[in-house]
C-alpha cells in the first residue's frame, strides 16, 4: 500500500545501555515507524497538528505533503523518511525528514530544506513527550542509513529544542543565531514601536509615495493569493539578481511549485500595499495560532527610495483584524527587523551524529564550514550566483 515502512517497528520503552528510565516513561507503549510516503496518514498527521503542543506549521501535513508533490513535479528526487509513533495505536508523534548526501555523508534533515525554515517535531500534547521522542530517536538509529540528522534553524523555545535537552543523545549546537520578535497582543498603539523621529520618517514617505497613485493597504484572500504569490517572487528574483545576492530556498526547483500550490489553497496570510494600481510591497508569511512567521518580503525597485516594506510592516501591525498575536520576523538579525523591536528568540542548527564519519561532519559543520562561507560572501556576486547554481549546492 501506500506509505511503506522501510524499517520495521518497535514496541514498548526500550532503553539504550547507560540510559535512564525515566519514571513517566515506565507504563507507556509506543510503537515507532519510518514512512517513505505520508499518504496512508494524511489525515491522522493533520489532526495530529490540530492537537501538537507547540505550533510547527514548517512539519504539518499541509506544508510537507506539498513539498513532497513539488518536489515531484519538478523532477528533483526527495526521498522522505517520516518518522511516527503511536501510543496505543493514536498517532502522536511525527517527526518528517529527508535522506540525502553531501559527498560520502549520509544526512537525514528536516523535510522541506531549504523551504523549511524551522525544524521541529510534531507531538500531540496529550501524549509523554519525552518518551514518544525516545522511540522516534530510536527509530532514527535503526535506520542504520544516514551519519548525522542535522535540525537547521531548531528556534530555542520549539518542541524539538525541549526534548533533545532531556535526550540522552549526543547532540550538538553547530551554529546559533537569533530571529527577531514582535509581540503585539495587548499593545496599546503599535506606533509605539517606532520613535518619533522614524515615524515623521515613514509618514513623510508615504506623502512621497502618494504622489505616485492614492495608498491601499490591503489582504489578499482566496483564490487573489495565487497571483499575489506569483508577483511577490518575480520581485524577489529581480532584487536578488540586481543585488546579487544568492538563496537556496529561493533558488530550488521545487520551491515555486510548493508556494504556487499553497496559494491555491489560500494557505498563507498575504498582505499588499499598492499605490494605485501598482503593488509597492507584499508581506506573505503563515499564520498559525496567533502566531505569524515572515516568509516572503518583496517591493517594486521603483518605489524603493520611500520604504514601501517598512510601510507596509506598519499598516499591519496597526491592523487590528490582522489576526496577529506574535510576529516572527525569522532569523538572521538584520536592521531592518531590529528596527521594530528588541526581542529575539534564539536559534540554533543542531547536529546529532550517528556514525564517525557524522561527527567528522559535525566537527567541519562547526570549525571548518564558518570561513568557507565568509569566502564565499566575499566573491563578485555574479560569481556568487554560479556557484548557488550548481546542483551539489542547492541540495546540499
Amino acid at each position: 500500500m501506500d506509505g511503506l515502512s522501510i524499517r520495521s517497528t518497535f514496541s514498548g520503552p526500550r532503553r539504550r545501555t547507560g540510559a535512564p528510565v525515566h519514571p513517566e516513561a515506565a507504563g507507556d507503549e509506543f510503537s515507532a515507524e519510518v514512512l517513505e510516503s505520508a499518504c496512508a496518514i494524511a489525515g491522522e498527521w493533520a489532526s495530529l497538528g490540530e492537537r501538537s503542543a507547540a505550533p510547527a506549521f514548517y512539519q504539518g501535513a499541509d506544508w510537507c505533503m506539498a513539498w513532497m508533490d513539488s518536489c515531484a513535479r519538478s523532477g528533483h528526487r526527495e526521498r522522505a523518511r517520516i518518522v511516527t509513533v503511536r501510543e496505543g495505536g493514536r498517532l502522536v508523534l511525527v517527526w518528517p525528514l529527508s535522506h540525502r548526501t553531501f559527498g560520502p555523508v549520509r544526512i537525514l534533515g528536516s523535510l522541506g530544506a531549504p523551504a523549511t525554515q524551522y525544524s521541529d517535531i510534531l507531538v500531540d500534547a496529550r501524549s509523554t513527550a519525552p518518551a514518544a521522542f525516545r522511540a522516534a530517536c530510536r527509530a532514527v538509529e535503526d535506520l542504520g542509513d544516514a551519519d548525522m540528522v542535522l535540525m537547521r534553524g531548531t528556534r530555542g523555545d520549539s518542541t524539538l529544542a525541549h526534548l533533545r535537552g532531556q535526550e540522552t543523545t549526543d547532540w550538538r549546537v553547530i551554529a546559533e543565531e537569533r530571529a527577531p520578535v514582535l509581540r503585539l497582543t495587548g499593545a496599546a498603539d503599535p506606533r509605539s514601536l517606532r520613535t518619533g523621529r522614524s515615524l515623521n520618517a515613514l509618514a513623510r514617505h508615504a506623502r512621497l509615495l502618494a504622489k505616485a497613485g492614492p495608498l491601499r493597504y490591503e489582504r489578499v484572500e482566496g483564490a487573489a493569493q495565487a497571483a499575489a504569490v506569483a508577483e511577490a517572487l518575480a520581485l524577489k528574483d529581480e532584487w536578488l539578481r540586481e543585488r546579487g545576492v544568492t538563496s537556496a530556498g529561493y533558488l530550488h526547483p521545487a520551491n515555486a511549485l510548493l508556494l504556487s500550490e499553497l496559494a491555491r489553497r489560500s494557505g498563507f496570510a498575504v498582505f499588499r500595499l499598492a499605490v494605485g494600481e501598482r503593488t509597492a510591497a507584499i508581506e506573505i508569511g503563515l499564520l498559525e495560532k496567533g502566531r505569524y512567521l515572515s516568509m516572503l518580503q518583496s517591493y517594486d525597485q521603483r518605489f524603493a527610495m520611500h520604504a514601501p516594506g517598512r510601510l507596509l510592516l506598519l499598516r499591519i501591525f496597526q491592523d487590528e483584524a490582522s489576526g496577529i498575536g506574535f510576529f516572527d520576523f525569522m532569523p538572521p538579525e538584520m536592521p531592518h527587523k531590529t528596527e521594530w523591536t528588541g526581542e529575539a528568540v534564539p536559534v540554533a542548527d543542531l547536529a546529532w551524529p550517528l556514525t564517525r564519519r557524522g561527527r567528522m561532519a559535525t566537527a567541519y559543520l562547526r570549525r571548518g564550514r564558518p570561513p568557507m562561507v565568509r569566502a564565499f560572501k566575499a566573491l563578485p556576486p555574479s560569481l556568487r550566483q554560479r556557484i548557488a547554481r550548481l546542483p551539489f549546492v542547492i541540495n546540499a
